[in-house]
């Protein structure tokens, strides 16, 4: 981890100094031989030249301008990048998309959410959770069952349409009260009957299907009543 944190720091500072100490080179092609002479003075008047108007040139005939490219990032940086960005991702235990990698798809925001809690976030909260319970509580307090418990409901709420499906059925099968959701949603209880479980009409238990009660049961087929 820390030679891939050196390595990606010492290719970003040669590439920023390359970029400031180098300037734009050119190659200068004549048809015919030029005498060290008279090719200083071409050198010295190409300079001046391209100094004065802001880096315009006229190619003359019988001469070849060539602008020689430089790269100033090694070719193989964005690997460096990718292999440095994956180490701290595996470091940390998060997903690499965090660090701004492509790498990693996820078909919502509610999966990548979903991994990032479970894999990265309940580890950790389990030792807190374990630390607070045995420094800050009493004996007697755990012995009444007291505990810490840290909540990350909200970071899996996902979109709305997938809460407002969450809240529905926890709702209609009653074990959500109204003011449980509003909580959630950071809105003001309602109190009175937001405050109570309610369970939907169309669901009751077996024991009170008809076709189940006594004298019902053992009829034969025949139609008898």
């Amino acid at each position: 981890m820390k030679n891939s944190n050196q390595y990606d720091k010492a290719v970003r500072e040669f590439a920023l100094k390359e970029m400031q100490n180098t300037r734009d080179s050119f190659i200068l092609k004549y048809g015919q031989n030029v005498d060290p002479e008279k090719k200083a003075a071409i050198v010295e008047d190409f300079k001046r030249f391209y100094e004065e108007n802001g880096g315009v040139l006229f190619q003359e005939p019988g001469v070849e301008v060539e602008k020689i490219t430089r790269d100033f990032i090694a070719g193989d940086m964005k690997i460096a990048e990718e292999i440095t960005r994956d180490r701290i991702a595996n470091v940390y235990n998060i997903p690499s998309i965090f660090l701004n990698s492509n790498s990693d798809s996820f078909s919502s925001n509610e999966q990548l959410m979903q991994m990032f809690v479970n894999l990265t976030l309940i580890p950790i909260i389990r030792q807190y959770e374990k630390e607070f319970n045995r420094k800050l509580l009493s004996v007697k307090q755990r012995n009444e069952k007291y505990y810490f418990k840290f909540s990350v409901n909200g970071l899996l709420r996902g979109d709305s349409e997938a809460r407002a499906n969450f809240y529905s059925k926890g709702l209609r099968d009653g074990w959500l009260k109204r003011d449980d959701v509003r909580a959630w949603e950071e809105l003001p209880p309602e109190g009175g009957m937001a405050a109570e479980l309610w369970i939907s009409g169309d669901m009751y238990p077996l024991e009170m299907d008809p076709s189940l009660r006594k004298g019902n049961i053992g009829k034969s087929e025949s139609g008898e009543s």
